[in-house]
């Protein structure tokens, strides 16, 4: 049990980390393009960042109900 409840902190702290890095990544990409001059590349991969962060956020989510 102690190996188990070790693996899901780390995944945890992981998601928690990646959550972070995507969230501050979006907010740079956002603050330094103003919307006027966003090619469609940029906003291409902003939305797959967006995205991404959603999983991440869902993984968060669905894995604490399955704690509970």
């Amino acid at each position: 049990m102690g190996d188990t409840f070790l693996l899901n902190q780390k995944l945890n702290m992981e998601d928690k980390m990646m959550n972070r890095g995507l969230t501050k990544e979006i907010a740079a990409l956002n603050r330094h393009y103003p919307a006027h001059s966003v090619s469609p590349v940029l906003l291409q991969i902003i939305d797959e960042l967006e995205i991404e962060l959603q999983l991440v956020r869902k993984k968060v989510i669905e894995e604490g109900e399955d704690a509970q």
